[in-house]
């Protein structure tokens, strides 16, 4: 598992840090406020207060021998451009941001982040509901690049009772089912059978162009 930097206690922050750590990463998070340093203590182990725009701080943190750094201020445009510019000085492999605009993100894409690794939540988060509302099956939307999205399905009447290979997806609506979930049990399937009959209780999840994802979730 990666070592792991998150710089920023928001809510984006704190989330993360709580998530990678229950996946079992090593993870240290970084705020300038103590009194949200204290208030994480309970729940992230490795937690310390510090000014992300002092270079010798994060230097002081260990911020060369992380495998990551994430920066989750993206309202703080100042803090933002300063953390990242110290951390790409410093040597970290992979420098993560989040971005609260266009402008910043052509700042932090300008100063050396690869584009991939600019993270706009509220864009993103605005994208897939957007594409969830807009269609009648699909229950969850992905955006990947160029185009590309993930969705999870809940299959229209006239899947039920087929199997993958009658419907043949891929070659009538150009997606690929990846995996197909049973409701009832909680479990995912990531190879079902082309022989295995879709049920009313199954979510698929598909990989395609949006618009021909879009396509399918409007299938009765």
């Amino acid at each position: 598992m990666a070592s792991i930097l998150v710089l920023g206690l928001g809510r984006f922050g704190s989330s993360l840090a709580r998530e990678l750590l229950a996946l079992g990463h090593q993870v240290m998070a970084v705020d300038a406020s103590l009194g949200l340093v204290n208030s994480l203590k309970e729940e992230l182990p490795d937690v310390v207060q510090a000014d992300i725009k002092d270079k010798e701080a994060l230097a002081s943190l260990g911020a060369r021998d992380v495998d990551v750094a994430v920066v989750a201020v993206g309202t703080r445009m100042d803090a933002s451009i300063l953390a990242c510019l110290h951390l790409k000085e410093l040597g970290v492999p992979r420098i993560i941001a989040k971005v609260a605009s266009d402008d910043h993100m052509k700042i932090l894409h300008a100063i050396g982040l690869d584009e991939g690794d600019l993270v706009y939540p509220e864009q993103e988060m605005a994208k897939r509901l957007a594409h969830t509302l807009s269609t009648r099956n699909i229950m969850d939307s992905l955006p990947l690049e160029e185009g590309y999205s993930i969705v999870t399905l809940a299959p229209p009447a006239s899947f039920i009772g087929r199997s993958l290979k009658q419907l043949a997806l891929r070659k009538h609506h150009n997606v690929q089912v990846v995996a197909v979930k049973d409701t009832l049990t909680g479990t995912w399937n990531p190879v079902p059978s082309p022989d295995a009959l879709i049920k009313d209780s199954d979510q698929l999840l598909i990989l395609g162009k949006a618009e021909d994802l879009d396509r399918l979730g409007e299938l009765k």
